[in-house]
């Protein structure tokens, strides 16, 4: 078995040979030897994925070759890669998120590969700490490896704030226990060791996920690979552009990649980075923020798009099928561009720099087990943070270069989509039965709800889908702020001979008639019911 220490070593050459940061290249060491003679113990990227894969060769399950299954083979057969975005804005300011796998949950994640039948996966779930105990001893006493749910920040070996467990979802093996205390499989080549009320106290963190186990039984017969390998492909097709609810439905797959690369250089849109991540601390907390999505968080680097390429790759070696090599090659390309953005992000600014050095040493010391060390790096990690700025002018600059990528990425990951046999939904193009721009909508009158004026369809369309979409982005949007974002998100030619703020409040008059939005608050505040959700999810 490789020892940390040996693993640590061949990561720094292979650092010194091609200039790579760590995590990088830490994923083409464990990329060579995931197949190696002692499979059952492997590390890994992404902790769930990593511990899966281990599981599953624990159980002495295997490819279609009889070699021991990779990380990046079990990532493809859970779905693989995706796409989310979404800003949220705090007391203490606004934060961003991108999700790079097509579930963004890690639990849920796997749920695709437990579905497959031969493998017979037990998902359990239980309120009882003591029946989850007992369930978790007696997996163990049988030989299997345990899959469970727990709040990262509850993981002393981490070394994160307790208040940071129950917003962490992290899944870890459980592969035995020795001198009282568990052996946890969490991306390291070696086991971390870990007391059992720790354990507990984990797993009871998440409401989501309370107490979730999952186990393997031992290989019993042989999987249909090339069914189930074309099966996870389309699964992981349509789940790149599927929102995990309806609200979500412009934040997700293409649709959000295209989103998110106009509100990088959008200057008036209230969601756009010149507004939200302009300058400052925030422009500060977004790049940040983008390189610990991009190569960090629930995901591999560069988005995890070279471990679904490797994953492509096996497929058509398996399947015979050229179209996933032509897809693998898109997103090895489309992998180039991510790593493009998350380098721009990263040496934004000193501070930055600073503090994503400190996520890769994090990432570098996971495997020593060493929670002080991991807590002073997280606190240099979060004091760079603190400190970081950027002026208005760089941070205009970067975001314009990114943007470029984006518009690369989207441009590739279309057309590897189309390549997996998945078209992008479009825009509905029946002519005949678009009704006519001249054509008048009959407004209902929210106090009565019968009809009342009636406005031309060539304005009411474009501000009914710009009050949803601001609705949408800033859940409780205040009234006196609906006119400017409606002519934020529409046609300034609409404007020239018409009054934004007439037209702003009479469609949202309508609206709340037809149930689609509601008010609260004082002074008034706007939210989107089930109905309107379902509404906007159409655009």
């Amino acid at each position: 078995m490789t020892t940390q220490r040996t693993l640590k070593k061949q990561i720094r050459d292979r650092m010194r040979r091609n200039g790579e940061r760590y995590t990088t290249a830490r994923a083409h060491i464990l990329a060579g030897r995931s197949q190696s003679k002692s499979p059952t113990f492997t590390g890994g990227q992404q902790g769930d994925v990593a511990a899966a894969t281990n599981a599953l060769n624990s159980a002495g399950w295997t490819g279609p070759d009889g070699q021991p299954l990779t990380e990046g083979q079990v990532f493809g057969l859970s779905g693989g890669v995706g796409f989310l975005y979404g800003v949220f804005r705090y007391d203490t300011g606004p934060t961003m998120t991108i999700a790079a796998r097509n579930t963004s949950m890690p639990d849920t994640f796997l749920d695709q590969l437990w579905a497959i039948d031969e493998l017979n996966a037990s998902v359990s779930t239980t309120g009882g700490a003591k029946k989850a105990e007992r369930e978790l001893f007696a997996a163990l006493e049988r030989g299997q490896r345990a899959l469970c749910s727990v709040g990262a920040g509850a993981m002393n070996y981490l070394g994160l704030p307790d208040e940071s467990a129950a917003m962490m979802p992290l899944v870890v093996g459980i592969i035995g226990i020795e001198d009282g205390q568990l052996l946890v499989d969490d991306r390291s080549v070696e086991p971390h060791r870990v007391d059992t009320k720790e354990l507990a106290h984990a797993r009871s963190v998440l409401r989501s996920a309370k107490h979730r186990m999952v186990t393997i039984s031992p290989a019993d017969g042989s999987i249909d690979w090339a069914h189930t390998i074309r099966q996870s492909i389309a699964y992981g097709a349509r789940r790149y552009d599927t929102p995990p609810v309806p609200q979500f439905a412009s934040n997700v797959g293409l649709k959000g990649l295209t989103k998110w690369q106009r509100l990088l250089t959008d200057p008036k849109d209230q969601m756009g980075w010149a507004k939200v991540f302009g300058e400052g601390s925030a422009a500060a907390v977004g790049f940040t923020r983008l390189y610990q999505c991009i190569e960090h968080d629930y995901t591999a680097p560069a988005a995890g798009r070279p471990l679904y390429a490797e994953f492509l790759r096996w497929a058509t070696s398996v399947v015979g099928d050229s179209r996933y090599a032509d897809a693998a090659s898109l997103f090895e390309e489309s992998a180039t561009h991510w790593s493009a953005v998350s380098e721009r992000a990263a040496n934004a600014s000193p501070s930055i720099a600073r503090a994503t050095s400190q996520m890769d040493l994090r990432a570098e010391l996971l495997g020593d087990s060493d929670p002080q060390q991991m807590q002073q790096a997280y606190r240099a990690q979060v004091d760079a943070n603190d400190e970081a700025t950027i002026d208005a002018s760089t941070a205009s600059t970067l975001t314009a270069e990114i943007a470029k990528d984006v518009q690369e990425i989207i441009n590739l990951e279309a057309a590897a989509l189309q390549a997996l046999g998945y078209a992008p939904a479009q825009p509905s193009s029946k002519r005949s039965t678009s009704p006519s721009p001249d054509e008048r909508v009959t407004m209902l009158n929210p106090n009565t709800g019968r009809p009342d004026k009636t406005i031309v369809r060539s304005i009411y369309d474009p501000v009914k889908r710009a009050i949803l979409t601001a609705i949408s982005e800033i859940d409780g949007i205040r009234f006196s702020d609906l006119s400017d974002a409606v002519e934020d998100r529409t046609d300034p030619a609409l404007w020239t001979k018409h009054k934004v703020g007439w037209y702003t409040t009479s469609v949202k008059l309508d609206l709340e008639a037809r149930g689609l939005i509601e008010r609260f608050a004082s002074p008034q505040q706007l939210r989107l019911t089930a109905a309107g959700q379902a509404e906007f999810a159409k655009y």
